[in-house]
């Protein structure tokens, strides 16, 4: 079990709780605007676990926060699904 996520100290029995059992962990670091870090996890090639950093400018509401991160997730599900 990782000690870090994308570089974020972590406790690794938490991790190991949180996932799959398998053979193999693979980590991506995802930057999907300014404002957000995305680590991603996945266990045999499939996506377990995504943790989320995000951070908005000075002055911004929780309330525009949040709108702008709800268009972002509504334009992801209209997305196509990549194929496997």
């Amino acid at each position: 079990m990782p000690a870090s996520l994308c570089g974020i100290p972590v406790d690794p029995a938490l991790v190991k709780a949180a996932l799959p059992g398998g053979n193999s962990l693979t980590m991506a670091t995802e930057r999907p605007n300014g404002g957000t870090v995305r680590c991603n996890l996945s266990v045999d090639s499939k996506q377990a676990l995504s943790l989320a950093q995000a951070w908005w400018t000075q002055g911004q509401t929780t309330a525009t926060a949040a709108y702008a991160k709800a268009v972002e997730a509504s334009a992801a599900c209209r997305e196509p699904a990549a194929a496997s």
